[in-house]
């Protein structure tokens, strides 16, 4: 067999995805493993003997089983057990250096105990405690004791949305806490391994030199750079880094450390070689300089590992560099996909879940292609011996190696740009013209010299940086290239994920296209068959959306509203959207994403019920990358942040603002009537705060489609309920968006009873603070007969009608459950793949 290590690691994660298929769909996983078995046996049978067919096998089976005992818990000690937000006492470990953000801190602790009612309890799980507007005199070793209310590990739930629990779940996190008293975590003593802790202080003194010497700007991303530390990353940043395709750039890891070895590895060759010759001669004896400069190199990278936080990104990337230097000393570095092979083999080894992380996928997919690329020479086609009649000029060299070097910059973003497209809805073609540039400048100047600096400044005992002002204007400098990359023209393209058929044309045609073996008719015949599905693909985008039907999704977020609607005639609106305050920025994380991921780039109408920050905070985000017919509000001025940048985004880009008034007067949208019912005509909302709250003051809009109507209610209470029951049955509709996520304060009798929903849905954040909603609100509509849907528990909530019928959906009941084994299976694991090949199914998979 050709390259066994490579056929190994094949074996070992197509085990891994097949032992997640397993959980869900056994009888299916079975079928595709006798198929391909058969396949597999019937290619090779010549080639290969008993004992090969049953290590493949054997492989195979051992990632399915490693994956199975990795996703395992046992429920008896599970700390998810008490994530109920009741009081308990956390006895644990801080087990990795804290991160820091401008207003909060994040401590993980992995839990050893539970105190409740005066007795410990065992535990096992980590907890993710956010320290609110202080920093913790707290570090990596602490054995620790608080006071905390822990909540489940959760995220938000959308179609195609990102699967944030997935991703806590393979850190091994059980439970969330949020602390706002410094007293509330008490440290116990002291432990943990001392280089780690000598290692971590040094780290967290660098983070508050660079504090203190850079400008705000600069900090944050040398922090990002030079010790992984994103939380002071502000929107903006991120943003320009995404556009111009250098997002990679702000986390440590397999660029950053591949930079970091090859600088100090050819360093370190050329100190070697011009060492006198005496020296020379005694170590070449004992080891080759190549060898030599392989354990100078192992030092700085392993400590930059660490430095970085030893995060799991980051630790993944240094085994690929180990093994890659491993090649080197042993003379194997000519063929990179063995030492890709065994990167893979012992990471997926230790951590089968790595396989799901976006980072794991984005990495070894570029160092693949770049790998492939390599192997098939970049360099252009060489001279033949008789025919070279001197050496290349250095000029000449030179140039070669920026063709290679360009090559293979290329080579990695075209290989991830299908993954970048299904997780970030983004094509970011800039990346070919930024990356070439970028790289250099960050691997072989910034970073090394932001580390001497760094460093020098902690083994001087320096208060200051070195060299302060010169690292600011580099990376001042470097930031100004990248928002030049970012504005320019078509920069940022947005694009619906791609759809697993796609995914894997693209990759198998890659593969073919760059073996040696197939023909050219093969080679052909496969990427034709790519472009054709692409196509297809990229043809779907601007398919309409009117098709006579009315469709509505109240998205999941949080403890916040926000609504899209798809209205008969394809014309389009948004209620809301959600709330923003720093990164957390849900028009950015769940509303655009959302819409991209359903091919819409403009939005008809963009209504903002009434200006809160869980309503109209992520409507900044929206009302800047999309084209807005016209924006309506209620009119209402407030003194806030949010309402200025809104109202300054509005203006900036020229969208026509419309005040909506309850004149009660239906208009036509297509086949669809909408009416606005609140506030009432002639109220002046500045000259009433005391009568009528903000929420009192939002917009109440009616949509009719035949036998069917919606009411959408913003944070009304009972006050501005009483006023809307003069519109008697205009009032009634047969989904009712449940007033002020469910609150106490929102519950009138008579209008429930003027409204007489079937079906109800409350928009709430999962263990919320307020502890919404309310008992009082769910007996309610219970006594109503009203079916209830919270988004809290169902996630996404889709309501879909013709006129005449409707369908509701949650994104919950499309969540495939574990099949047990027994003669109900084929029922569960049939249910399984009607949901996985539904609407909003296999072509909007979660992405965790």
């Amino acid at each position: 067999m050709e390259r066994p290590l490579v056929a190994s690691a094949v074996c070992l994660l197509s085990g891994v995805v097949l032992g997640e298929a397993w959980t869900y769909y056994p009888l299916t996983t079975l079928g595709v493993m006798g198929v391909g078995g058969g396949v597999i046996y019937k290619r090779f049978r010549r080639q290969w003997n008993h004992w090969v067919f049953l290590a493949v096998l054997g492989l195979v089976l051992i990632g399915m089983i490693r994956l199975q005992i990795a996703t395992r818990t046992d429920s008896s000690d599970d700390l998810a057990r008490f994530a109920t937000r009741e009081p308990v006492r956390l006895i644990g470990v801080i087990d990795e250096p804290l991160r820091h953000g401008p207003e909060s801190s994040l401590v993980f602790v992995a839990a050893r105990g539970i105190v409740r009612g005066g007795d410990e309890v065992p535990v096992r799980g980590r907890v993710r405690i956010t320290v609110r507007d202080l920093v913790p005199d707290l570090e990596y070793g602490d054995s620790i004791s608080a006071g905390l209310r822990l909540r489940p590990a959760s995220g938000l739930r959308n179609p195609g949305g990102f699967d944030y629990a997935a991703v806590l779940r393979r850190d091994g996190i059980r439970a969330l806490a949020t602390v706002h008293r410094p007293g509330e975590i008490t440290r116990l003593s002291t432990g943990g391994l001392a280089p780690l802790r000598r290692i971590y202080a040094w780290r967290e003194r660098i983070r508050q030199r660079l504090d203190g010497a850079l400008s705000p700007v600069s900090s944050a991303i040398l922090q990002a750079m030079l010790i992984g530390e994103t939380g002071s990353l502000t929107p903006e940043i991120r943003e320009a880094f995404m556009i111009s395709g250098t997002t990679h750039l702000l986390s440590i890891s397999g660029s950053h450390l591949a930079l970091v070895a090859f600088v100090v590895f050819h360093l370190a060759g050329r100190i070697l070689r011009r060492m006198p010759a005496r020296w020379l001669l005694f170590l070449s004896r004992r080891v080759t300089l190549t060898r030599l400069a392989v354990l100078t190199t192992l030092v700085p990278v392993v400590f930059y590992t660490l430095l970085a936080g030893g995060q799991v990104a980051t630790v993944r990337s240094l085994v690929m560099i180990l093994v890659y230097l491993a090649a080197v000393w042993f003379q194997r570095a000519d063929d990179p996909l063995n030492a890709l092979a065994v990167a893979a083999l012992l990471i997926v080894s230790w951590d089968p879940r790595a396989v799901f992380a976006i980072s794991f996928q984005l990495s070894f997919i570029a160092v693949l292609a770049m790998a492939l690329i390599g192997m098939k020479g970049v360099g252009g086609p060489t001279e033949p011996a008789s025919r070279v009649e001197s050496e290349p000029s250095r000029a000449e060299r030179l140039f070669k190696k920026l063709r290679a070097y360009w090559g293979m910059t290329v080579a990695a973003g075209a290989a991830t740009l299908p993954l970048t497209a299904f997780y970030f809805n983004q094509i970011g073609w800039v990346g070919f013209l930024s990356n070439p540039i970028v790289i250099p400048i960050i691997g072989m100047v910034i970073v090394p010299l932001g580390l001497v600096c760094s460093i020098g400044a902690i083994l001087f005992d320096s208060t200051t940086l070195p060299l302060a002002g010169l690292n600011d204007g580099l990376v001042r400098g470097l930031y100004r290239i990248l928002e030049g990359f970012a504005r320019l023209p078509a920069s940022e393209l947005h694009v619906p994920s791609p759809p697993a058929p796609v995914l894997a044309a693209f990759y198998i045609a890659g593969w073919i296209g760059l073996s040696p073996r197939p023909g050219r008719v093969w080679k052909g015949a496969v990427i034709s068959l790519w472009l054709l599905i692409i196509t297809v693909w990229i043809a779907g985008l601007w398919t309409g959306h009117s098709d006579g039907r009315l469709r509505v999704t109240f998205l999941d977020v949080g403890q916040g509203d926000a609504a899209w609607i798809e209205m008969p005639d394809g014309k389009t609106i948004l209620i809301d959207g959600g709330s923003a305050h720093g990164n957390f920025d849900l028009g950015r994380l769940v509303v655009a994403p959302y819409l991209w991921d359903r091919g819409h780039w403009r939005i008809d109408t963009l209504v903002a019920s009434h200006p809160q920050r869980d309503h109209m905070g992520g409507l900044i985000y929206i009302a800047r990358k999309f084209r807005i017919g016209e924006v309506w509000t209620n009119g209402l001025e407030k003194n806030a942040d949010f309402y200025d940048r809104f109202r300054e985004m509005i203006l900036e880009k020229g969208i026509p603002e419309k005040r909506i008034t309850g004149d009660g007067l239906p208009k036509p949208f297509g086949p669809a009537r909408i009416t606005t019912l609140h506030p009432a005509v002639g109220t002046d909302l500045k000259s009433v705060p005391s009568r009528l709250s903000d929420n009192d003051q939002s917009l109440v809009i009616r949509i009719e489609y035949g036998r069917e109507a919606l009411l959408f209610t913003g944070d009304i209470e009972r006050p501005a309920q009483r006023k809307l029951l003069r519109w008697g049955g205009r009032l009634k509709a047969t989904v009712l968006k449940v007033p002020h996520h469910g609150s106490r304060s929102s519950i009138d009798p008579d209008f429930l009873s003027q409204t007489a929903p079937a079906a109800a849905v409350i928009s709430v954040g999962a263990n919320n603070p307020y502890r919404h909603p309310s008992p009082e609100t769910l007996a309610a509509y219970d006594s109503l007969g009203a079916r209830l849907y919270r988004t809290d528990r169902d996630g996404a909530v889709r309501y879909e009608t013709d006129g005449i019928r409707r369908t509701l959906g949650t994104q919950a009941d499309l969540a495939p459950r574990p099949v047990p084994w027994g003669w109900g299976m084929t029922a569960v694991e049939g249910s399984n793949l009607k949901k996985l090949f539904s609407r909003g199914g296999a072509a909007r998979l979660d992405k965790g």
